[in-house]
């Protein structure tokens, strides 16, 4: 017997026998975070031995070698079919990220969608703007020259200030 048998072997019945050592009113009843030393120790006696069978039969003392081989089954389709519940799609935006758009976008009427993004860049937030754009929408935000309520355009100050430039003009 090899000395990686040998240790395959004690480990294997040390597992057993700290599962033995718990008291309950009937027979062991293990949890899946039990099953799964036993079924790999058993499954690497299995490899490592000539006489995997007589091995197991005579170091399986709490389950049968069968319901050993079945757990360990059981543990890789597991592995290989387990998915994750998510939604699909991108992941949502981080709260703290969002509420900063949404603030600077109130406070600075006259960034758009880019300008908000290199202003958060700025601060230490990687946002792209078109994720600054589904956030103001999703908060009723309307683009810049629409939350722009002062009249900042060009074609507004032109026309505020119309007068005075055709004074100007005339007086030179």
């Amino acid at each position: 017997m090899s000395d990686d048998e040998k240790d395959l072997e004690i480990a294997l019945l040390r597992q057993q026998l700290r599962i033995v050592e718990r008291r309950q009113e009937r027979g062991p009843h293990i949890r899946r975070w039990q099953k799964v030393p036993l079924a790999v120790l058993a499954d690497r006696l299995k490899k490592h031995s000539q006489q995997a069978k007589e091995k197991l039969d005579s170091t399986a003392l709490l389950f049968r070698p069968a319901t050993l081989i079945t757990w360990h089954r059981e543990a890789v389709r597991r592995k290989w079919t387990y998915q994750q519940k998510r939604k699909p799609g991108r992941p949502s935006v981080d709260p703290e990220i969002e509420g900063w758009i949404v603030k600077l976008a109130k406070e600075n009427p006259g960034l758009g969608y880019d300008k908000l993004a290199g202003e958060l860049r700025k601060v230490g937030f990687e946002v792209c703007p078109t994720t600054v754009k589904n956030v103001m929408n999703r908060h009723g935000l309307p683009p810049a020259p629409e939350r722009n309520k002062q009249g900042r355009s060009g074609r507004t100050f032109m026309a505020h200030y119309k007068q005075q430039i055709l004074a100007c003009d005339f007086f030179t």
